[in-house]
């Protein structure tokens, strides 16, 4: 393997253009694939057609036209009551929204429900709030909320006990049809954000004295694309931090700008595949290409600090190439284990970002000799004049590196590892939509205030069997029961209001034919036995989520069944722990078998056990923490276990093979190329961290373990491994 890879290398020396102008042919063809390239455009179906809850929810949405919701709450900005000439301004706004966006597909507001009553041999159709622009309009806004099923969504807490007043807001439900992907070319704003801005606009020049929130799921997907365009500029911002770090650890500008140049190839490629796969850019692989640059300044840093005497750069990497080949191989296996998940963004996610980690050590030891041939990047732009004389900072690493644990503490790192390993049964897990964005986010602030005014965060709708409506009042009268629920909305209980003024049931039922065949109940009702009905939930939270969930299955049997997003995503939950439990013993399993056979191959088999605890100290010791600190495990954070492992084997990779011959302690490994491991940990920490800057905090949260797991695996690469063995002969300085 070692000539193979050798031979690649000096292949590419030797026919420089050749080999450039293929990799400039690749680049050319991938830059016209993005064209085709989508965003996610929902989170609805992130899991993909795996889960039954999605399919089911796309069959319900689909057989009740339902859409995607934003709720919109009108209210004056000094807090007063509307009068009569409110509501008339507001109805007229939202005219004029659906009217100038042609996106709306239904509207559920007080303002706009209309009544079926029987008249003399005829039918009358009217508003359900009579002539809302009339003076007494608003007097009767709260009695007329009140008798309505919606009383929940209009009126919120304690809709029977509110007096008889003026209204102190105005509810309005959009619906909407949002597709699940957009093109990232498409810089058009989504159909909520435009509908919004129309309301914002016609309010400015209707009545200024008026305010209208944005809450619900609308709300959310607004702050989630906006999230998400806004976390692209973190992938520029790695370039930059890249550069710099170059030029620090390296010594000149040039060993920077090539490396990012082999960065921005390397994120084209990924990106075509992810655009010809149909695979659509989320909060995962938006930060793809910054997580894979970690392994590129890794190599790139052990090329250029490791000591290993060569005299040209082609020479030095060819004698690299076979470690920093391995470590991209057990890269590309720690994202590649994630391709086991249940979860379809994250199986996608590992299984790209694997094959970009393979693709980045091709492209490196490809491109990098034949820049060396041309005279693009020499020796001496990757290998610093600090490495090769006696400086305080290279004697000072090299110090530092050749110290022991005492005994004690390294019994105390083990114990760690091993509390890790059992820890692994018992970490909870807490991911729900809100938790996507901080408290202080503006749709956390939205959620709280409509929990305040109406007593809900979220909604679930159920698939409710109205052949006997008896066993239906009865079911949803036992769910509004329940501690989590704040209100109903029962299918039997609309057909109700529909009829309440038919003479006789011949009038019910012909009035009751009539509403169910309106387009404006499609969201309730298909014409046939089956109906929609919804639950308005307290808190979304996933634990007070799945315990609504189990006693909603249990009271509604056969009659009702729940579908939704938040359905859906409690699904996706469930499936995180044992997903993160397959990954990682996937990462551990491959790792543990490549440094078992580079110990059998430099003689130091014996030794395996130490380099496998130090190899796996920093995963397993932060998995530790994960279970004493308490600290919930969310889809995108359980990626970072074999992640880590896969990245974290690198140093023993580099150490055991050292650069020497096959006999090579794992100590002169060390101190070939321990200043190069201690600066690329520096290095790969600093990258992580730039996710602390991202708009999801599940993305922050990421990349402080990342850059936690880097640090806690360098000790235990370097001084934990070598807790045991004999001390390794000074150097002559």
């Amino acid at each position: 393997m070692e000539r193979a890879l050798e031979a690649l290398v000096r292949f590419s020396a030797r026919w420089p253009k050749a080999v450039l102008t293929v990799v400039f042919a690749f680049l050319v063809l991938s830059w016209a694939m993005l064209g085709n390239l989508q965003v996610l455009g929902n989170v609805d179906e992130i899991g993909g057609d795996d889960f039954a809850t999605v399919r089911f929810t796309r069959e319900m949405n689909e057989k009740f036209h339902s859409g995607a919701a934003l709720y919109l709450t009108f209210e004056r900005s000094d807090g007063a009551p509307l009068p009569s000439s409110d509501l008339c301004a507001v109805k007229e706004i939202i005219a004029a929204a659906v009217l100038k966006s042609e996106l709306v597909r239904g509207i559920v507001s007080p303002l706009h429900l209309r009544t079926v009553s029987p008249g003399n041999g005829s039918v009358r159709i009217s508003n359900w709030v009579d002539y809302p622009c009339h003076e007494d309009a608003a007097s009767r806004y709260v009695s007329a909320a009140r008798e309505s099923p919606w009383k929940t969504l209009f009126l919120g807490l304690n809709a029977d006990s509110l007096p008889e007043s003026l209204p102190r807001d105005v509810f309005v439900e959009m619906t909407f049809d949002v597709p699940f992907v957009r093109k990232a070319t498409d810089t058009s704003p989504l159909p909520f954000q435009k509908v919004l801005e129309i309301v914002r606009d016609e309010l400015e020049a209707q009545a200024p004295h008026l305010k209208a929130t944005a809450s619900g799921p609308g709300a959310f997907q607004m702050a989630f694309r906006k999230a998400l365009e806004a976390d692209m500029l973190l992938t520029l911002a790695g370039l930059v931090v890249i550069l710099v770090l170059c030029r620090f650890a390296l010594g000149t500008w040039r060993s920077g700008v090539v490396l990012c140049g082999l960065i921005a190839i390397l994120g084209t490629f990924v990106f075509a595949v992810l655009s010809a796969c149909g695979i659509a850019i989320d909060p995962l692989n938006n930060g793809l290409l910054l997580m894979v640059s970690v392994a590129g300044v890794q190599d790139y840093l052990f090329i250029g600090l490791s000591r290993v005497q060569a005299s040209t750069l082609t020479e030095k990497l060819a004698r690299t190439a076979l470690p920093c080949f391995l470590t991209s191989v057990t890269t590309a296996v720690g994202f590649g284990a994630l391709g086991v998940s249940d979860l379809a963004i994250i199986r996608e996610f590992g299984l790209v970002a694997g094959g970009a980690a393979a693709l980045e050590w091709l492209l490196m030891f490809v491109c990098l000799p034949a820049f060396d041939s041309l005279g693009w990047l020499k020796l001496s732009h990757v290998e610093p004049g600090w490495m090769s004389r006696p400086t305080g900072f290279a004697l000072g690493i090299d110090g530092l590196l050749r110290k022991s644990l005492p005994r004690t503490v390294a019994l105390a790192c083990i114990g760690m590892l091993v509390f890790g390993l059992y820890s692994l049964r018992d970490l909870s897990v807490n991911d729900d939509l809100k938790s996507f964005f901080d408290a202080s986010h503006p749709f956390r602030t939205s959620l709280a205030d409509m929990k305040l005014r109406r007593g809900f965060e979220g909604s679930i709708s159920l698939r409710t069997d109205i052949s006997d409506r008896d066993a239906v009042t009865r079911v949803y009268a036992q769910l509004a029961a329940l501690p989590e629920v704040s209100g109903v909305l029962s299918p039997v209980e609309v057909l109700a209001f529909v009829t309440k003024d038919a003479r006789d049931p011949v009038q019910a039922r012909a009035l009751e034919t009539l509403a169910l065949e309106a387009p404006a109940m499609e969201p309730w009702f298909n014409g046939e036995a089956e109906a929609s009905g919804r639950l308005f939930v307290k808190d979304i939270e996933l634990a007070s989520l799945t315990r609504l969930l189990k006693r909603v299955r249990s009271l509604c049997k056969t009659t009702c069944e729940p579908y939704g997003s938040m359905v859906t995503y409690e699904e996706y939950s469930s499936t995180i722990i044992p997903s993160l439990f397959r990954s990682l013993s996937v990462a551990f399993l491959f790792v543990t078998l490549t440094l078992g056979w580079l110990a059998w191959r430099s003689r130091q088999l014996t030794r395996l056990p130490q380099i496998l605890a130090g190899s796996f100290w920093g995963p397993l010791t932060l998995i530790g923490l994960f279970f004493l600190l308490d600290m919930p495990v969310n889809f995108v954070t359980s990626i970072f276990g074999s992640v880590l492992v896969g990245i974290t084997g690198d140093n023993g990779i580099q150490y055991l093979l050292s650069g020497h011959d096959d006999n090579a302690s794992f100590e002169s490994g060390v101190d070939a190329k321990g200043v190069a491991s201690f600066v690329a940990s520096i290095a790969i920490a600093a990258i992580a961290l730039l996710f602390c800057f991202s708009s999801f905090s599940h993305m922050r949260s990421l990349g402080a373990l990342f850059a936690v797991g880097f640090a806690l695996s360098f000790f235990g690469d370097v001084w934990l491994a070598k807790v045991r063995w004999r001390q390794p002969q000074r150097r002559a300085s």
